[in-house]
């Protein structure tokens, strides 16, 4: 957008070149005082729109970011009014996509710290993908030290970038107070590299279970081979044989065999692995996709995802995969599948669920993937799909 800024003796000013016959938008803003939005007056001149914008007593967001280390609590309430604009024009117009979203057109207030934005019709910055520009150029300014304003901008940008992502979606993301995820999972101003040296870690740790797997498997065929040696050494030594007559009790040589084979296969199947191993029932459908969560501390067991959907949390009577540890409420989240992806989304949880180190917004579902670390309050697993 051609713009222009000015100062005379009445004030300061900004110019926009417009385009196209006057508009109803137009006329609401030109003749009414609307929260939140720049003053307007439309000047017509050979045919040209331009619209003019006091900014007296105000300097613009790209200013405001430069000359000031933000920290994560005020830009959050910039984030939350720029956001809130299209609600105030929906209230008018019943369309919020014009508000312009772009730090050279966004103004704050030196004395009270409001936002004020503008609306165009035809603007190239009314969408979500103009939103994540803008936190982009907030990336570069903030202080990367700060870890809290890192984790919400690059939480927020993330979010950004999802496929039918809106306004509503990144207000509610940022208008809910969020607690920090444990320093093992935050993704801070490492940016990738560190995001990845967390999902490295994770896979690794995801590897040792593997391994820790393999082991209780042979030690539950180590299990069923003895019983099947007792039963036949039992037959081979006699132990069934009557005392006087010296012939064998049928009878009683099956039963404790059925024993013998019964109680060593128990204990394989307590032991070793699988029942996770073994066909998963999907509610009536055939999916080639497996999930299973894999715990990254030792205390808790791995959960194995044998139905969608299916619902994580500490009561057992509510629940499909029970987790007992602090911050776990009675239900966290839940997991789900669309043809053979899967999905989790967090159920209102007091603590959070993050994926990744990036805590998710309430009721909005996030795709997971092979080696993604899956944080529910202070509990850490890798997702392992297969």
């Amino acid at each position: 957008m051609e713009q222009e800024v000015w100062t005379d003796g009445t004030g300061n000013y900004l110019r926009i070149r417009g385009e196209g016959e006057e508009t109803l938008a137009d006329r609401m803003f030109q003749y009414q005082d609307i929260t939140g939005f720049l003053p307007m007056e439309l000047i017509r001149i050979d045919g040209q729109k331009d619209y003019i914008y006091d900014i007296s007593g105000k300097i613009s967001l790209a200013r405001y970011l430069s000359g000031n280390e933000i920290t994560r609590e005020r830009l959050q309430d910039i984030v939350k009014e720029i956001l809130m604009l299209s609600d105030t024009v929906r209230e008018y117009l019943l369309d919020g996509n014009g508000v312009v979203c772009h730090e050279e057109y966004i103004y704050i207030d030196r004395s009270s710290g409001q936002v004020n934005g503008i609306y165009q019709e035809q603007s190239p910055y009314g969408d979500v993908k103009a939103f994540g520009s803008l936190l982009e150029t907030v990336m570069q300014t903030m202080n990367a030290g700060d870890e809290s304003l890192a984790f919400f901008v690059y939480g927020m940008h993330k979010l950004t970038k999802e496929v039918g992502m809106t306004r509503r979606i990144l207000l509610e993301y940022a208008s809910k107070e969020r607690e920090k995820c444990p320093a093992k999972t935050v993704v801070p101003t490492g940016g990738k590299r560190e995001e990845k040296r967390i999902i490295q870690s994770g896979m690794l740790q995801a590897e040792a279970s593997k391994v820790n797997e393999r082991a209780t498997f042979v030690f539950s065929l180590l299990l069923v081979a003895f019983g099947i040696l007792l039963t036949v050494s039992s037959w081979c030594l006699g132990w069934f044989r009557q005392p006087v007559s010296g012939e064998t009790d049928v009878a009683m040589g099956i039963g404790a065999s059925l024993f013998f084979l019964g109680i060593s296969g128990y204990g394989a199947w307590k032991i070793g692995p699988f029942k996770r191993l073994s066909d998963v029932v999907w509610e009536g459908e055939s999916r080639s996709a497996k999930a299973c969560l894999i715990s990254c501390q030792g205390k808790i067991e791995s959960i194995p995802i044998v139905h969608c959907p299916f619902i994580l949390g500490a009561e057992k009577e509510r629940v499909d995969g029970i987790i007992a540890a602090s911050g776990i409420e009675a239900i966290h989240a839940q997991i789900f599948c669309e043809g053979n992806d899967f999905y989790v989304q967090d159920e209102d949880s007091q603590q959070g669920t993050y994926h990744n180190g990036e805590r998710l917004v309430a009721g909005y579902k996030r795709r997971l993937r092979d080696g993604d670390i899956l944080c529910l309050a202070e509990t850490e697993f890798v997702v392992e799909i297969s």
